[in-house]
This record gives structure tokens, sequence and C-alpha cells, in this order.
């Protein structure tokens, strides 16, 4: 069971959102209205969306997620034709308002002569930091949290599936293997400074890790680039891995190991 997050940590968590309340009419005006559809749930009555750029500073998913009801007039038309990675736009001018609470708020605009549309699709075409990625024979939506970690949103999750995330106190349990529908997409093995190449500088930065981690600091790598660090698979981030990392880069530089992967050569 999840625990509850102590008086001090809600009091602030629950000031950071009221102070930046002020500014929710501006963004929303400032965004074009735009939402990312995660789920039409019709067991709560709520069109489950996110924001697709992140509003504020801040926490990652404060105040990013939202519900729509459906019985509301402008959701409920196009609530049946709605899916999963869907970019919908209200077409009209008039002021969203959102409730200011922490977690995922309800939002509703102050007038019902607008129209919702569908404008696109995030597994087709990219906006903020949602894009589409390809995991077996299945496209699914990622979305880039603040920090550079990537994580995968299956479809059909649920709002407690959201409401779950949105409080983890772990986010290094949000591994695929975990049953969460919402999981941290590691880099490609050994890529640990996310310029998509491994290479020497890649061995720097776990060294630089290992090194930060001896004297109590947290490292600068995020989630995902933590699991992509682990290259022999034995659970631990160490001098094993940077010299994995160091011998691959250099054999590949060489011409020596085409074709072959990381994984598979750590495995030797």
């Amino acid at each position: 069971m999840r625990k509850k997050l102590t008086l001090a940590t809600s009091v602030a968590i629950l000031s950071t959102c009221f102070s930046v309340f002020s500014n929710i009419l501006a963004f929303a005006e400032w965004q074009g209205d735009e939402f990312v559809v995660i789920e039409t749930d019709p067991v709560n009555a709520c069109i489950l969306v996110a924001t697709p750029e992140y509003p504020f500073a801040g926490d990652d998913m404060t105040c990013r997620f939202h519900t729509m009801g459906i019985q509301t007039p402008e959701f409920a038309q196009i609530a049946e034709q709605l899916k999963y990675g869907d970019v919908i736009r209200h077409s009209d001018q008039s002021l969203l308002r959102v409730d200011p609470i922490v977690g995922i708020s309800n939002i509703a605009y102050d007038s019902d002569d607008g129209i919702v549309e569908i404008v696109g699709s995030v597994l087709d075409t990219p906006i903020g930091d949602f894009d589409a990625v390809t995991i077996g024979d299945e496209m699914l939506m990622r979305i880039t949290s603040r920090d550079g970690t990537k994580y995968v949103i299956e479809s059909e999750v649920t709002y407690n599936d959201v409401n779950e995330f949105i409080w983890r106190e772990d986010s290094e349990e949000y591994y695929k293997e975990s049953g969460h529908p919402i999981w941290i997409l590691p880099n490609e093995d050994g890529d640990v400074n996310s310029d998509d190449k491994v290479d020497s500088a890649d061995a720097a930065v776990i060294l630089e890790e290992i090194a930060l981690n001896a004297v109590g600091d947290t490292g600068r790598m995020n989630a995902s680039e933590n699991l992509s660090a682990d290259v022999n698979g034995d659970g631990a981030i160490n001098a094993a891995d940077a010299a994995i990392v160091l011998s691959y880069a250099s054999e590949v530089g060489s011409g020596m190991l085409e074709g072959v992967t990381l994984k598979a050569y750590a495995a030797q």
C-alpha cells in the first residue's frame, strides 16, 4: 500500500499548486487549448487527458493530468469518438476553469458554445513532450519528463493508474516488468548521456555517477539513463559497467564489432 504523504509535504505541494493557479488561464490560451487523450473512462464519466507540455515549474506531473466530464455538452458530443493518443482542441475563446487541486484536476470551460474537435494523434505526430514508440508490434505513447526520463503510457490505463503514477514515491520501480501500465523506457544500453550513441563519454558519466554516489550525492543521471547504465545486468551500476562500455566503444570504433550489440558484447 502506498505510504501517505506527511502533512508537511502535503501542505508544501498544495501551496505550490495554489501559487500557480493564477497562471492557469494564461497557460490555456498559450497552449491553444490542446490536450492529449489518455483514455475515456465511462465508469467515472470522464475523459482523462494531459497537457502536451509542462505548464509550470516544479514537480513534473503535478497539475498536468486532468479529467473532462463526459456529461458536459461540449465533451459529450465527441466522447465516443475519442481514442488513445488523440489530440483534441477547444474551438472558441472561452476561459478554461481548472480545479486547484493536487494531482488530477477537473477542467471545464466557462461557456458551452464551443466545439471540441479531434485535430490529430500523438501516434502520428509528436506534440509537446508526447510522441510515439513501437514496443514489439504495438505503437504506444511516450512522454518525456522534465529531467529527460522517458515513460511509456500503455493504452487502457485508468484514472487510478495515473493517480498512482503521480504520487509515485520511487520512480525506479516503474520498469516494464513491474506490471505498472506507465513505466520507464530505458535509453539504449550504454547510452547514459542520452546522445543516441555509445562511446567513451558514457563510460565517463558512469564513473562520475559512481563517485557522486560514494559521497552521498544522488547523481545526475535520470531514471531512463540509470536503467541503461547497468550494461552487464547484475543489478548494480559500477566500474565493471564503465569498463564494458569503454571497451565496446573502442572496438566498435576500430570496426571489429560490426553488428554486435552492447548487450551481446557484455554477455561474452
